[in-house]
């Protein structure tokens, strides 16, 4: 299956999105051709979550989206 997952919500990529011939459309509602999309993941601002967390909520129908710390190996890998 080919997925297209759209991070912008301009014109211009939903046009991008909505012919690029993907079999699952995924993006934000507040885009103008969303309606073209096969899901549509709301887009609140000021809610107190980092953009990176709503761009993460596009992936939850895909993969798993949970946050995971970094891990260092201070002077393994030589």
């Amino acid at each position: 299956m080919i997925y297209l997952i759209n991070l912008q919500r301009f014109f211009s990529s939903g046009l991008f999105t909505a012919f690029s011939g993907a079999e699952t459309k995924i993006g934000f509602d507040k885009n103008p051709l969303s309606f073209l999309f096969t899901k549509k993941v709301k887009h609140v601002i000021g809610d107190g979550r980092h953009e990176v967390a709503r761009n993460l909520e596009l992936l939850a129908s895909v993969c798993d989206t949970q946050f995971t710390n970094p891990k260092l190996y201070p002077g393994q890998g030589k």
